[in-house]
């Protein structure tokens, strides 16, 4: 039987990408709806989304990546190891891995503890709701923030720059200290979720 290759299909036999579809909920966490990401944040809608802090039980410090100038907010900004979205049919391990990869080029299995134990190499520290304007655009997103401890290498890091133009190891007190100082070098939701994740390192 002849086959035919992808490269073979005409235009309108090309697979359409699926969209982005972002968790909705209402101010008890419970899920109403979906949406594509950028209808989101035009809206403001409420929404589930995730931070992660990497820490370096080796080097005694926490990886921060300073978010690409493109980026639709927040470009320039200092922030967590990475955050995200959960999308609509994922479970937290594709999540988080998903978000690993994209941003940091790191590819390891991502179990999360969501009961919080101290214990555990990749935990759910807390959660919080904020929300944010800028411009035509909001972020308004209940946060799920995990630490991940693990020894990482420089070498393993490989920066999407169209999401981190940079990032840094950096110990709990010099960042301590820089945040006194200097808070507007930050997103407006790390300060709140450093603050969870302070606790477990």
């Amino acid at each position: 039987m002849d086959t035919i290759s992808d490269n073979n299909r005409t235009p309108a036999e090309t697979p359409v990408k699926a969209p982005e579809l972002l968790i909705w909920v209402n101010e008890k966490n419970e899920v109403i709806g979906y949406g594509e990401k950028l209808d989101t944040h035009i809206r403001g809608q409420l929404h589930r989304a995730f931070s992660i802090f990497i820490y370096d039980p080796e080097r005694r410090a926490l990886l921060l990546q300073k978010r690409a100038k493109g980026k639709y907010h927040s470009g320039g900004l200092w922030s967590n190891s990475g955050c995200s979205h959960p999308r609509k049919g994922e479970t937290w391990s594709q999540s988080l891995s998903r978000c690993l990869q994209e941003e940091l080029g790191l590819d390891f299995p991502v179990v999360p503890d969501l009961s919080g134990s101290p214990e555990h190499d990749f935990t759910l520290a807390g959660e919080f709701q904020y929300y944010s304007h800028y411009g035509e655009l909001a972020e308004h997103e209940w946060d799920y923030v995990f630490l991940c401890r693990r020894a990482i290498s420089d070498e393993q890091i490989i920066l999407n720059h169209d999401e981190a133009e940079d990032s840094m190891w950096i110990s709990p007190a010099k960042l301590d200290r820089w945040l006194d100082e200097r808070p507007e070098d930050f997103t407006s939701w790390f300060a709140m979720a450093y603050q969870l994740i302070k606790k477990l390192i």
